[in-house]
């Protein structure tokens, strides 16, 4: 003869302090737990009460468990753009590797960047094209806010760097191109990939690890040159 179904009250403190109730009983030869939270002693007693003349009359289910769900973090165009590009260029041919860079730069991120890559619809990529056929855009629109203040600033820093009697800042240099040596900076300086992911606004870790791998790759003069580049040291020694 199977045993009659029993159960109790169990109640513990939780880290404030506040008492929180659950019910405890046996049933079918199995133990089964029912947390309440926060509840009188008296109302847990009336649930016990009521959960054993279900078990008594066979009707008392265990309650379902609603899994939540999951939320998985967006990239923006840059950070997906930014992936690919650790992941693949590698595999690229020379000339190839120039033009995507070339397309990338100063084309696709100056319009898609910032965006989340699931805001980026067909209605936003034929727009774009749209733009590009009418003539909107070029390597480096005159209307792009971000190109007109990178021009300024490249003009002005070179201009600094003649009256130095140093050489000008590389050709063809982008919003882009800037963020990976300011990633590879951080690095050379002894940055781990948790800082480096904060100011760079990157949310996958997988891609700051991958960008900190080819950052190590770097060799040791290369990276004391990169020091020392920020500590002013290179600029000093050019300038004797």
């Amino acid at each position: 003869m199977a045993r009659p179904a029993t159960g109790q009250i169990v109640e513990r403190a939780d880290a404030t302090g506040a008492i929180r109730r659950s019910l405890r009983f046996r049933t079918g030869g199995r133990r089964h737990t029912v947390p309440l939270g926060v509840v009188s002693r008296a109302d847990a007693e009336r649930e016990l009460a009521c959960v054993m003349a279900d078990v008594a009359r066979g009707l008392w289910k265990p309650p379902m468990v609603v899994e939540t769900p999951v939320e998985v973090e967006v990239p923006t165009f840059h950070e997906f753009a930014e992936d690919w590009w650790v992941r693949n260029q590698a595999q690229l041919a020379e000339n190839t590797r120039a033009d995507y860079r070339w397309r990338l730069e100063c084309h696709l991120l100056p319009e898609f960047g910032e965006r989340r890559i699931d805001r980026i619809d067909f209605n936003a990529v034929e727009s774009y094209i749209a733009g590009k056929l009418a003539g909107r855009g070029g390597r480096m629109s005159d209307d792009n806010f971000r190109s007109r203040v990178l021009r300024a600033t490249v003009k002005r820093a070179n201009e600094n760097l003649e009256r130095s009697d140093l050489p000008p800042l590389p050709d063809k240099l982008t919003p882009h191109s800037l963020r990976r040596t300011f990633c590879s900076l951080l690095y050379a300086l002894g940055e781990d990939p948790g800082t480096v992911m904060d100011e760079m606004g990157h949310t996958d870790p997988a891609l700051a690890l991958r960008v900190y791998r080819q950052s190590m790759r770097r060799g040791e003069d290369e990276k004391a040159q990169m020091r020392a580049l920020v500590e002013g040291g290179v600029w000093a020694r050019r300038a004797a």
